[in-house]
């Protein structure tokens, strides 16, 4: 598995009597400038779940401060170090969700991959697609609802370099759809199912950590079957996928799996049956066996059966429930 290590934290940003706190987001530079100008572009409806990057600080020599520390005059080593080669500045403010994670309820968890699904849904209209789920990947702005930043990954759906790009493995292997962990599935292009499929995963990480929604630490067969996944990390990726793809789409293991969290999280496992949609959760088991998940997904992708929009239009049905 391939990456980069993306950091973020807040900062003080002063703009006249107004005080705003965006995001700062460290990384390495990358080619996504064109990205950052579609988002930029883009009417705000349209972006609304993307962390809109106001401005790109970039130092390759870290000789001289960004131009708003001391209207310029910043050196380095004066008073700060550069820890990146690149600061790239959001709005609006958001939590990271990597960095720390306050969620404590089914409800919350729910706006959460509602706004990350609306994300991956913005980016597939502008032409591309994450590649690089993860909890870093994600955020909280002040209303709980969730959205997408850490883009330096992302993957051009129709530029000269797309299909090798999409053929490229990314991302933390807990968190990474069966299909894309699987050697014998290198073939196999990254689609849009598959960031929804890493939400689905990341979602079930926080349930997991947390299964009586307050004590962090998973029980203990659940962390087992998370070390099983890990693996990949040490190079065993085949049977990572493999356990993923049964836990997830073998109902009597995902139940028993999901047993430490229910009575804490009630509704995550229609929030859960929701976003497995695109793992092939609800893919007759005869299909998995076969190893036809992908066709099948393919197909109903196509058809308009399994779409971006009618997720996030379960998401809200099922958030209303859970508001009432």
């Amino acid at each position: 598995m391939q990456g980069e290590l993306t950091s973020m934290f807040p900062v003080a940003y002063c703009n006249g009597n107004r005080t705003d706190v965006p995001t700062v987001e460290a990384a390495g530079i990358g080619g996504y400038d064109s990205l950052l100008q579609q988002i930029h572009q883009s009417p705000d409806c349209d972006r609304s779940n993307l962390s809109h990057v106001r401005n790109v600080y970039r130092e390759t020599t870290f000789i001289t401060g960004p131009t708003f520390i001391n209207k310029g005059d910043a050196k380095v080593g004066e008073s700060y170090t550069p820890r990146a080669l690149e600061l790239a500045f959001h709005e609006p403010p958001f939590r990271p969700l990597g960095l720390t994670c306050d969620i404590d309820s089914t409800l919350g968890l729910a706006k959460l991959a509602r706004g990350a699904v609306t994300g991956v849904d913005q980016l597939y209209r502008l032409g591309w697609l994450h590649h690089d789920m993860k909890p870093e990947s994600l955020g909280i702005d002040g209303n709980g609802e969730g959205l997408i930043t850490d883009l330096h990954l992302a993957a051009e759906l129709n530029g000269p370099f797309s299909e090798a790009a999409l053929l490229k493995r990314f991302g933390i292997s807990p968190y990474v759809a069966p299909t894309l962990l699987n050697p014998e599935m290198a073939h196999i292009q990254h689609s849009w199912w598959h960031d929804v499929t890493s939400i689905l995963l990341i979602v079930l990480s926080v349930a997991l950590s947390r299964p009586d929604g307050i004590e962090r630490g998973m029980a203990t067969e659940t962390n087992e079957v998370w070390k099983t996944w890990n693996q990949g990390s040490s190079g065993n990726l085949a049977d990572a996928a493999d356990s993923k793809q049964d836990t997830l789409c073998v109902p009597e293991e995902r139940e028993i799996f999901m047993e430490p969290c229910r009575e804490a999280w009630p509704g995550l496992s229609e929030l859960v049956e929701i976003l497995g949609a695109c793992c092939g959760m609800d893919v007759p088991q005869n299909v998995i066996q076969q190893g036809r998940v992908e066709e099948v997904l393919a197909e109903r992708a196509a058809s308009g059966e399994l779409s971006l929009r009618r997720i996030i239009q379960k998401i809200d049905e099922l958030i209303e429930i859970l508001i009432r």
